[in-house]
C-alpha cells in the first residue's frame, strides 16, 4: 500500500506462530519488525492465545506495540 508516496509494509507472524510448534514470541517479532521498518504487524490467534495462556494478556501486546511505534494491521485465524 502506498501512504504519502511511499510504498507500506507488514510483517505476518504466522511464519513464526505456535501454531506451526515454534514457541511463543511476538513481543520479539514486534520489536524486529518496528526495527526493520514494518510499518504493520499481523498477529496471529494461536500465538495470543498462548501469550495469554503463559501469563502475558492481549493488552501487555497492545502495550508492547506502542512501545515500538508499530500498528497491528489485522489479527489472522489459521484455518
Amino acid at each position: 500500500a502506498r501512504s504519502g508516496g511511499r510504498v507500506r509494509y507488514s510483517l505476518n507472524t504466522f511464519n513464526q506462530s505456535v501454531a506451526l510448534g515454534l514457541p511463543p514470541s511476538l513481543p520479539e517479532q514486534i520489536a524486529a519488525a518496528a526495527a526493520a521498518g514494518y510499518d504493520w504487524i499481523l498477529l496471529d490467534i494461536p500465538s495470543i492465545l498462548a501469550h495469554r495462556d503463559a501469563g502475558l494478556p492481549p493488552a501487555a501486546l497492545a502495550d508492547c506495540l506502542a512501545e515500538h511505534g508499530i500498528a497491528a494491521g489485522m489479527i489472522s485465524v489459521p484455518t
